[in-house]
């Protein structure tokens, strides 16, 4: 059994052992983290935003074409316009050609540009509030996977201690048995210790395993910590009110809403100014033709108002999302708070409890050497401070998370994220 403790002991170092190579604080992690494919997405739409809200606000320039045309008829044609001429001298001909530009310039009485124009705004609103929640997000994988990698580390640390300690008693018990002084009923009771502290090797191993992925999809690289003290930020408790998720639902509506007007409006009478100027070519002749005047049109379109009651019924749809957004964003923020000071708590009283246990630990250790204390009294306090030890880093782990949870929530700026989350454990 000896080579069983020896091996235990090995996969244990193998799990506290930090590959050097491989080591990045924390900070580093995080600023890698903004390179994330899924955060350059969303920035990408964002720009197609930007370019939309471009194109809308062009609209009020209006918009045209220069023209050509070649055209060759059966038999002879009058070349260019026709106007109070002399008709004995118009210009004819079977072939001939004409080019010149015309533009149109929209006179937005109704508001039909400016409500659209309002639409793209509120989805460029929109975008950039995903673009600051993937970034947040991902912020969030990447110190959670690190502080959930601090604390599996002191979990592999104290059952590294652990398995020293079942070797050392191994050994002293396969003594005792070979003096007679011990029956072979211990050394089965540390046997099945053993193996219950190897298939919690292999659990420990799965989790470190599971974490390092998480953290390398997040972060872009496989990484190591480098801080054994799990930072936990101070909660702020002016932390409510203007959320993202609340600033996002709310732009929704706003688009919606602005969307709807557009609809509405494009029912309503269109004014335009139009321009515009030819050459033609042809007969021997070159008359010019030029035109400038108003347009007014009446749209008659019935699915168009259709569309435009769908709209009013989708921006009241949104409106309504937006407040229970509210709601759900209050009931979250609450839910954090608690987790976060519970875990606090629990972690601070968790550590004295491991101080205590270590000590009440230490004291049975002697007993036992002096027969003062059967074995599984001693195994029993091995597994309380060992359970003591994993507890105080997970709730850490957890208290990191509610805050980090919060950040999401509030939209929290990356940057100062990023200061806060690594403090001086980064």
């Amino acid at each position: 059994m000896s080579r069983v403790a020896i091996r235990l002991a090995g996969l244990v170092a193998g799990l506290v052992a930090t590959a050097s190579a491989q080591a990045q604080p924390l900070a580093v992690l995080l600023e890698d983290a903004l390179a994330h494919p899924a955060v350059a997405a969303r920035e990408r739409r964002v720009e197609a935003a930007e370019a939309t809200l471009g194109a809308e606000t062009a609209r009020y320039l209006g918009g045209g074409e220069a023209f050509a045309s070649a055209t060759r008829f059966e038999d002879r044609r009058i070349v260019g316009p026709f106007v109070p001429y002399d008709f004995a001298a118009l210009p004819a001909d079977r072939e001939f050609a004409r080019y010149g530009v015309r533009y149109r310039l929209p006179v937005d009485v109704f508001g039909v540009i400016a409500a659209s124009r309002e639409r793209a705004r509120g989805d460029l609103e929109a975008a950039r509030l995903l673009r600051r929640q993937e970034t947040l997000l991902t912020l969030h994988r990447v110190a959670t996977a690190y502080a959930d990698l601090q604390a599996l580390r002191r979990q592999a640390r104290a059952l590294s201690t652990r398995a020293a300690a079942l070797e050392r008693m191994e050994r002293r018990v396969m003594a005792q048995i070979e003096l007679g002084q011990a029956a072979k009923l211990d050394a089965r009771v540390v046997a099945s210790e053993l193996a219950a502290h190897r298939a919690e090797a292999a659990r420990l191993e799965g989790a470190v395993a599971e974490a390092r992925a998480r953290l390398a999809e997040a972060a872009g690289r496989d990484a190591e910590v480098t801080a054994d003290e799990i930072m936990v930020p101070a909660w702020d408790p002016a932390a409510a009110g203007d959320t993202l998720p609340v600033r996002m639902a709310e732009s929704r509506a706003r688009a919606a809403r602005a969307d709807a007007r557009a609809a509405r409006r494009a029912l309503l009478p269109r004014l335009d100014v139009t321009a515009e100027a030819s050459q033609y070519e042809g007969g021997g002749e070159s008359p010019d033709d030029w035109a400038l005047g108003i347009q007014a049109s009446i749209p008659l379109d019935w699915s168009a108002r259709r569309r435009s009651a769908a709209g009013t019924r989708a921006g009241e749809a949104a409106a309504a999302d937006a407040r229970a957004a509210e709601r759900e964003a209050a009931h979250r923020i609450r839910v954090l708070e608690s987790a976060y000071h519970a875990a606090v708590a629990d972690a601070a009283a968790l550590g004295e409890e491991v101080a205590q246990r270590r000590e009440v630990l230490d004291l049975a250790e002697e007993k036992h050497r002096l027969g003062a204390m059967a074995l599984e009294e001693l195994l029993r306090h091995q597994r309380d401070w060992l359970a003591a030890a994993y507890q105080v880093a997970r709730a850490r782990a957890a208290a990191q998370a509610a805050w980090s949870g919060l950040q999401v929530l509030l939209g929290t700026a990356p940057e100062r994220y990023i200061r806060a989350a690594a403090g001086d454990g980064g």
